[in-house]
């Protein structure tokens, strides 16, 4: 079972990330289909990417067996796609109207594969002994976006998010929507670390 839910999640992820491709190369920018790329500045696509290869990694090479290092990032994983399901669920969704092939692809990233991911870990929770360092390795990736996130918006003047838009909450709004979403990642961590490790559930 364990295989078949790993390619289930690598399989909506990628059906997802190619709905947003081909909504943006067909419907939205059919005069120039290499623009549809951009979406991969997105937090969005790219926690579901991080998702897919490693879960792809997973399926084809069960090297999980074999780092216990590797095997836990699965812990990272699910809070990356965790965060963009709360951050969508509570504050993006219905800013803007979606339909057809961006609807399909948001209903993929946002929320069937999240919730596949957050099913897995759950379900096969016995198998993990998260450690609290383990989070400083999760955070990598989401501070090297957040890094990438403030470069581009000072180089471009998009900062992508309307709860990171400087020209419409100032610097300190940004500082704070930072603060908040680093906040939220450590609350994830200690929530995953705590309740889903192994060590955690013999102990209980």
């Amino acid at each position: 079972m364990k295989k078949y839910w790993r390619i289930l999640i690598v399989l909506i992820g990628t059906m997802g990330i190619v709905s947003f491709i081909l909504d943006e190369a067909i419907v939205l920018n059919p005069d120039s289909p290499l623009h549809s790329f951009h979406i991969f500045k997105y937090f969005t696509v790219q926690s579901n990417l991080v998702a897919v290869i490693y879960f792809m990694l997973l399926f084809g090479m069960n090297i999980d067996l074999k780092n216990e290092k590797w095997k836990n990032l699965v812990g990272g994983v699910m809070i990356y796609t965790t965060i963009t399901f709360l951050v969508f669920a509570i504050v993006l969704e219905g800013l803007w109207v979606e339909q057809g092939l961006s609807l399909l692809g948001s209903i993929f990233l946002h929320y069937i594969n999240p919730l596949l991911i957050i099913g897995y870990v759950v379900y096969y929770r016995k198998e993990f002994d998260y450690k609290i360092r383990d989070s400083f390795t999760w955070i990598i990736y989401p501070i090297l976006y957040l890094t990438f996130l403030v470069f581009w918006g000072v180089f471009t003047g998009d900062f992508l998010y309307p709860f990171f838009q400087v020209s419409e909450i100032g610097v300190f709004g940004l500082i704070i929507s930072i603060i908040g979403l680093v906040g939220l990642f450590f609350v994830l961590s200690f929530l995953v670390v705590k309740i889903l490790s192994k060590k955690e559930l013999t102990n209980n």
